[in-house]
């Protein structure tokens, strides 16, 4: 058996948990704030530890990729936004 992070079993039992409809609502709102609130963190260092030195020496196509790329999902999350109203 592979070695797997405790975190990763603990994520699988709270969704299982979750999927059971086991744990009190206030559990999950409070959760799924907290997940919000990492989810947020870790893009934020993401883009704290960017050296714009460094995208420069990898040229102008993989910036435009990923320029192109968030525009994309930008346009799916914004059509979603849009259809569901």
């Amino acid at each position: 058996m592979p070695n797997i992070p405790w975190f990763l079993w603990l994520f699988l039992g709270l969704v299982t948990l979750n999927s059971f409809e086991v744990m009190p609502s206030e559990v999950t709102q409070a959760g799924s704030a907290v997940s919000r609130w990492c989810l947020l963190a870790a893009i934020a260092a993401l883009g704290v530890k960017t050296s714009f030195a460094k995208l420069t020496e990898v040229g102008w196509r993989p910036v435009l990729i990923l320029l192109l790329n968030t525009l994309f999902l930008a346009g799916v999350v914004g059509l979603g936004i849009y259809l569901d109203s």
